[in-house]
């Protein structure tokens, strides 16, 4: 049952600055890094200093994310899309070391990161590769791929995730329970039960999946009988993870 924690992994790489709006550009040719077609203005800090730790809040626009120690920071935006969809805007930083999240994949979204500062190493359903600042890497829905820092200077990007679906409530329900954990490793049965309850949309690659569907359900089971899951003063529970904010329509 060890196997399926992430041993601390689990939020490295999906950190970020608090950065301006502006989307990432739109990459065309999946699998590898390509050039990025947009000209907007890239804002970000080119401090290699590590960020104070803060927990988890939401502001009026995004809902910003830091990592216990404040080495990787996510702030995550819902957009309009296409045909009344919301898209989920990303904004990153990971500093040097950061090993990156376990292997993983979204079965119902796609994703897209554009790097603006540093080396962003990336392997994507067993091919790996790096992405310099300027290059776009796209992660089709159901690939098996993961990400890290792969030089000595922080890594900072841009990215969205189309359409937006429940990602970041999953997040959300990561980071929640790391900087729950004086550790840094993520309460067993909580995180159990986030898996679970995102099961339809997100998945960690090992164990397999098949192995995880038979042993999720009877660890949550036994949370609950456990109770661990009382009320919603729990890490990472349902109540407490609500996602981004949406902005509207200009």
């Amino acid at each position: 049952l060890e196997a399926l924690l992430p041993h601390g992994e689990v939020t490295a790489g999906w950190q970020g600055l608090v950065l301006p709006g502006g989307r990432a550009a739109h990459a065309t040719v999946p699998y590898q890094c390509v050039p990025s077609l947009s000209n907007a203005p890239l804002w970000y800090s080119k401090s290699p200093h590590p960020l104070p730790a803060m927990p988890s809040h939401e502001s009026s626009a995004q809902l910003v994310l830091v990592s216990p120690d404040g080495r990787e920071h996510l702030t995550l935006r819902r957009v309009p899309g296409e045909q009344g969809s919301e898209v989920l805007e990303v904004d990153g930083r990971l500093l040097p070391g950061v090993a990156g999240p376990p292997l993983h994949m979204h079965y119902k979204l796609s994703e897209e990161t554009t790097v603006t500062a540093g080396t962003l190493g990336v392997l994507l359903d067993g091919k790996a590769f790096t992405c310099t600042p300027g290059q776009t890497t796209v992660f089709p829905p159901g690939s098996k791929h993961r990400w890290w820092n792969a030089g000595d200077q922080p890594v900072e990007f841009r990215g969205r995730a189309v359409p937006a679906g429940d990602l970041d409530q999953y997040l959300q329900g990561v980071f929640a329970l790391v900087n729950a954990s004086p550790s840094g490793k993520p309460s067993f049965f909580h995180m159990a039960h986030l898996l679970w309850r995102h099961r339809s949309t997100h998945a960690l690659v090992v164990p397999p999946v098949s192995v995880q569907r038979v042993l999720l359900p009877l660890v949550v089971g036994l949370g609950w009988l456990l109770g661990k899951y009382r009320g919603s003063d729990w890490p990472a529970s349902p109540e407490t993870c609500r996602g981004a904010p949406s902005l509207a329509p200009d």
